[in-house]
């Protein structure tokens, strides 16, 4: 378990393949789970530059949906923590 200095504002599945980016998308939404297509941000070493962002409320099934499916390679998720000073920091979520 993560301990947060700042305050947590949700997660980030970052992939190394444009086309599991997207296939993950599509997979997430057809369950009705709210997330957002974002940029890989530039502090998080990936092949790939997009990620999906969603809620901590949405892990759960999230991490659910995604081990269900079969990727080309691993995907990561990090937790997103906004610092006192209003920077983000991301750190990698093993749970």
């Amino acid at each position: 378990m993560l301990i947060y200095r700042g305050e947590m504002m949700g997660y980030l599945g970052v992939f190394n393949d444009t086309h599991d980016a997207i296939h993950a998308e599509t997979m997430i939404k057809k369950n009705k789970i709210k997330i957002r297509m974002v940029g890989t941000p530039e502090t998080i070493s990936a092949a790939c530059g997009l990620s999906l962002r969603f809620s901590e409320e949405e892990l759960e099934e999230v991490k659910k949906i995604l081990s269900d499916i079969s990727f080309a390679s691993e995907i990561k998720i990090y937790a997103i923590i906004e610092e006192e000073d209003g920077s983000k920091k991301y750190e990698l979520f093993n749970e």
